[in-house]
């Protein structure tokens, strides 16, 4: 089976994949996947940032092909050149920022973007900044005052395009991606508490307890016996 690739581009340039072109912005973000002929059309001498990788199974892909990062994009090329300087000593934490930019990737790719009622700018830069500042104690009044936006207005716009207030989402993005790393990693639960922004183990196990109904270490343990 043919590897895919994740590409982080910093040029304007054009990509063919199979019948279908796409337009490359600086910032971007794109997949190439594997068995499938990808075409460039180059402007000028063009470098980009490139990671091959063998998804699981045969599941249809729902990942976009090329989505704009915007200001993310910074962040996520300093997790691609960390993830290149850690591989050569530490493999596997290279691998799981790898990863996590993929699973960044598939999120982004699951925003509505277009409809009948678009979801909000300030929504979806809002979502990016989270899953850009997962690993810090961010706060929504943070990310609020980032987007020139107070407060409640950003809980009305989350309420109305995706059903839940801010901080819950921020909750549920630091959960589902402990989920993750407690599926996928070695990691002591420890660590991955402050991977995903939560400082204070006992608050962790309480959040993490009542989103799946046992424990980080039991769920480890037994992940089928979670209430999810």
């Amino acid at each position: 089976m043919e590897p895919w690739c994740l590409h982080l581009y910093r040029y304007q340039a054009s990509i063919k994949i199979g019948n279908e072109t796409y337009t490359i912005a600086p910032g971007s973000m794109g997949i190439t996947p594997g068995a499938t002929i990808a075409e460039y059309r180059f402007h000028d001498r063009s470098t980009h940032g490139f990671i091959h990788f063998q998804p699981a199974g045969n599941q249809p892909s729902t990942l976009a092909p090329m989505l704009p990062l915007g200001e993310s994009f910074a962040a996520s090329w300093a997790q691609f050149e960390e993830a290149l300087g850690l591989f050569p000593l530490s493999p596997l934490r290279a691998e799981i920022k790898i990863w996590d930019l993929l699973w960044q990737h598939a999120e982004r790719s699951q925003l509505p973007a277009q409809g009948t009622d678009p979801i909000h700018p300030a929504v979806a830069q809002a979502t990016r900044f989270i899953e850009t500042w997962l690993t810090e104690s961010v706060t929504i009044s943070d990310i609020a005052q980032r987007l020139d936006v107070s407060h409640n207005h950003l809980t009305r716009l989350f309420q109305k395009h995706l059903g839940k207030s801010p901080i819950a989402y921020l909750i549920e993005r630091r959960l589902e991606r402990a989920e993750h790393l407690l599926k996928h990693t070695n990691m002591p639960v420890k660590q991955i508490a402050i991977q995903v922004g939560i400082h204070d183990l006992q608050a962790f196990n309480k959040s993490f307890r009542n989103r799946f109904g046992v424990s980080p270490r039991e769920y480890r343990w037994n992940p089928s016996e979670s209430s999810t």
